[in-house]
């Protein structure tokens, strides 16, 4: 089975702007602990709020069907949170 997610995926917090590098860096674990791997996905230049490339990462939750952009969300500098915290 191939899908593909991208930022511009159903569900995936913020979206697709031009020159983010979505992807640039790739990390898996499960950062939810409900016995699912996710997927932190680098996004290196992402605007947040009016403060352009201060960049994030995007965590896509893992599940019984695979990945997807159902609940990710962005954490970015300035967040307060650990990718694990819930938020």
């Amino acid at each position: 089975m191939k899908y593909r997610l991208t930022q511009a995926s159903s569900g995936v917090a913020t979206c697709a702007t031009k020159d983010d590098r979505f992807g640039c860096s790739l990390s898996a674990g499960d950062t939810d602990a409900d016995g699912y791997p996710d997927l932190a996905v680098g996004v290196p230049d992402e605007k947040v709020g009016s403060k352009t490339n201060a960049g994030g990462v995007h965590v896509l939750r893992g599940g019984t069907s695979g990945l997807t952009g159902t609940n990710s969300r962005l954490v970015h500098p300035g967040h307060g949170r650990r990718l694990g915290q819930p938020g």
